[in-house]
């Protein structure tokens, strides 16, 4: 819920992560993805500039809170921080292969310079 009225009928926006007010029409307020609902949700100046969009609950998530999802391997419940952005349960987790570690490429124009650097030495 983006939009609350107060007093005589006057309509404020609500950021739908920290809940600060502000006016309607206000540029510092910008609209965000719609929730679940199909409602669209509004996000303050400083709420924008860290949120995190949840495919999971179709919100915003400051970094640092929890959330519970279903793990996309079993479909259990678990509970993680939301920067982590951790898809499996801890069990499901622990079976699963480690990453592979990616080795960084060398650009075209560090091939080039090693070239030139390699020629006139």
């Amino acid at each position: 819920m983006s939009y609350e009225i107060h007093g005589a009928g006057c309509a404020v926006v609500v950021c739908d992560l920290c809940r600060a007010r502000g006016a309607i029409g206000d540029r510092d307020w910008r609209e965000g993805r719609p929730s679940a609902s199909g409602g669209a949700q509004h996000l303050c100046r400083n709420c924008r500039q860290h949120a995190v969009w949840c495919e999971e609950h179709h919100a915003y998530h400051a970094p640092d809170s929890l959330h519970r999802c279903a793990c996309k391997e079993c479909g259990g419940l678990y509970t993680s921080v939301v920067k982590a952005r951790i898809n499996y349960c801890p069990s499901c987790l622990r079976q699963r292969p480690p990453a592979p570690i990616a080795v960084p490429q060398r650009s075209a124009l560090q091939r080039a310079l090693a070239h030139i650097f390699h020629h006139h030495s």
